[in-house]
Formats: structure tokens, C-alpha cells, sequence
């Protein structure tokens, strides 16, 4: 997928196109329910995690929820529809990947996905 503006094939994979993070303090939890998202880039270790995630349940547009412990990365949950409000372009990345996929999706046999892997954390 690409972003409005680039260039690059609109049916190629795209990676993660948006992703937040809330900081561990201030948090919700401390007190401050306004913490606001941070951007985070992840790593290519939690990019593959979360494509991962959406191959095991077959989703193409979904959240994945996670958090670091000492022994690495844990995946919460993954949400089949997730809420992108505080993801910048989240809209028009969405609308992308439809329009992309809306030629395919007529000759796709029923139960395939294309994993593009459009998520966020």
C-alpha cells in the first residue's frame, strides 16, 4: 500500500502504516488519564510481529495491543476493528488499501487475504 503522494505500486505491501504509544508516565494509570499518544517507529522485530499477528487470524486492516516485559515483547490482544483516531492518516491510508484491493477482491478465492498488514500498536 502507499501513501497518498509517494510513489510505489498502490497493491504493494506496506508495512505498518501507522502505529502510537503511550509512555509508561506519565499514564492513565499514574493519574493522568490526558497522557497523549506518542509516535513510535517500531522496530523491524515488532513489525514482524505484529504482520504475524494478522496472518494467525486472517486480518488485513487491524490494532495489535502489546507490551514490553522482561522477557520481550507480549501481544495483549489484536483487534479486528481497531480505533486509528490518533493515528496521522489513518483515513486516508484505509481508503487506499479499499481502493487497491477493490479490483481484486472479486477474483480472490472467499477465505483469502491479501495481508497487506495495515496495523497499528
Amino acid at each position: 500500500m502507499r501513501r497518498r503522494g509517494s510513489s510505489g505500486s498502490p497493491s504493494g505491501p506496506r508495512r505498518g502504516c501507522g502505529w502510537i504509544t503511550r509512555s509508561s508516565t506519565p499514564s492513565p494509570f499514574d493519574g493522568d488519564p490526558a497522557a497523549a499518544p506518542q509516535p513510535l517507529r517500531p522496530e523491524p522485530g515488532l513489525v514482524d510481529l505484529a504482520l504475524r499477528c494478522g496472518r494467525v487470524f486472517g486480518l488485513d486492516i487491524y490494532g495489535v495491543d502489546a507490551i514490553e516485559t522482561a522477557d520481550g515483547v507480549a501481544v495483549l490482544e489484536v483487534n479486528e476493528f481497531p480505533n486509528f483516531t490518533a493515528v496521522p492518516d489513518a483515513a486516508g491510508e484505509i481508503a487506499d488499501f479499499i481502493l487497491a484491493r477493490a479490483d481484486t477482491w472479486d477474483v480472490m478465492p472467499v477465505g483469502t487475504r491479501a495481508h497487506s498488514g495495515v496495523f497499528a500498536f
